[in-house]
């Protein structure tokens, strides 16, 4: 997994646990 698909990947469940 490259590197930005994983940042994408964290913020996006970073985001979701926010909500």
């Amino acid at each position: 997994v490259t590197t930005t698909m994983r940042a994408l990947n964290e913020d996006g469940h970073e985001q979701k646990d926010l909500r």
